[in-house]
């Protein structure tokens, strides 16, 4: 009996074990299937996730793209339109009656009379060349248009009272017309010569800030000497040198606008290229290699992936640069004739004499410019300039 129950006992000691045993590997197992199944819907909701967030990304990249298209196309028509404004509101010489052949014919230009008249001057030569067979025509102030001075051809005898200057070399004389500037003229030189300077900043800025990240040896160093010299040089020698070596040769020196330009975009340059550098280091190397993993050539990689994230840094270099040249005042005084002047060389010869009225309208307009630029940055970017304005 006692071995009976000794071996019943052992049995069902045995069985006992074995059961434990069984269940918890059974236990364990649901356990481990159960953590399995909790990972792999975690790196599906995280994939779900990520491609959302590559989605809304690309949505994005696709929207700042198509806003700096449009804003580069907006730039690009207002320049053409002010080129083409610029260039057909000229108005014919005011004069009494057009020269003829029979009768020889004199003109008075008395540039000065509004600021310093002098009637004496003008009737003492209308009365010797009237004695002398003349038919005179006297042109006072403000209608001493740069028009009339170019189309003056016409006149035996031209006596002028002008503001006047010679070159260094005595080979050429200036004389400036008695035209009231001011108006609209300032503004629209200002909007023109800026938007050409912002235009031609922002073309070079790019392959600067490209070359500034170039591997090759030279290109880096050459780079930044191009993008930070114009910041340890004057004004005023970038536009003696402009004058010297490209005006004068080539005549633009009778209408320096191209030479106003060259000199606002060499200002502005640093501070375009600077930023779109500075946009180009945050891009994310692996977004470059996975373009040239699907196959993306170097154009399709350019417009498609690099330019759309340049985008922001292309905007501020922009707005940047349209504000140094919009502003910039002392090139400009250095190489304007009146009718090349600006905003700024207007308040600048304003306060000259004293004219705060009108020196304050200047700056007013000027202010109200430049912030209306900023605050379209700001618009347009929607707070995101990829890190170049990060204090």
């Amino acid at each position: 009996m006692v071995l009976d129950f000794l071996s019943e006992y052992n049995l069902l000691k045995i069985l006992g074990t074995v059961y434990l045993r069984y269940s918890s590997e059974n236990r364990f197992k649901r356990i481990a299937l159960k953590n399995k199944g909790r990972e792999a819907e975690q790196k599906h909701r995280a994939g779900v996730k990520e491609s959302d967030d590559n989605r809304s990304s690309g949505k994005l990249r696709s929207k700042r793209l198509r806003t700096t298209v449009i804003v580069a196309s907006f730039l690009l028509i207002l320049t053409i339109g002010l080129f083409v404004w610029n260039s057909s509101n000229r108005t014919p010489p005011d004069s009494g009656q057009q020269p003829g052949l029979e009768v020889p014919k004199a003109a008075i230009l008395d540039g000065l009379y509004s600021e310093s008249p002098n009637i004496t001057f003008s009737q003492t030569l209308t009365n010797y060349l009237s004695a002398a067979g003349y038919t005179v025509d006297i042109f006072r102030g403000e209608n001493v248009t740069i028009d009339l001075l170019r189309n003056i051809a016409g006149y035996k005898v031209v006596i002028l009272r002008l503001h006047s200057t010679i070159d260094p070399d005595f080979r050429n004389l200036y004389v400036f017309s008695g035209e009231a500037g001011g108006g609209l003229r300032y503004l629209i030189n200002s909007l023109y010569y800026s938007s050409l300077a912002t235009l031609l900043s922002v073309g070079l800025g790019i392959p600067l800030a490209y070359a500034h990240g170039s591997r090759a040896r030279f290109l880096p160093p050459l780079s930044s000497i191009m993008v930070l010299l114009p910041l340890g040089i004057s004004s005023i020698t970038v536009a003696y040198g402009l004058m010297t070596a490209i005006a004068v040769p080539t005549g633009l020196n009778m209408n320096p606008w191209p030479i106003i330009v060259l000199a606002q975009t060499i200002i502005g340059l640093p501070f375009t290229a600077r930023s779109i550098e500075i946009s180009r280091r945050n891009i994310d190397p692996l977004l470059i290699e996975q373009a040239d993993a699907l196959g993306a050539s170097r154009l399709q990689r350019l417009f498609f992936v690099e330019l759309p994230l340049l985008a922001p840094g292309i905007l501020v270099g922009a707005v940047f640069a349209f504000a140094m040249a919009i502003g910039e005042m002392s090139a400009t005084l250095f190489i304007a004739l009146p009718q090349n002047l600006t905003l700024a060389v207007a308040i600048h010869n304003n306060l000259d004499v004293r004219n705060f009225v009108e020196a304050g309208a200047s700056a007013l307009i000027l202010m109200f410019t430049c912030v209306l630029a900023f605050l379209t940055m700001e618009k347009v970017s929607g707070g995101s300039v990829g890190g170049a304005l990060k204090w």
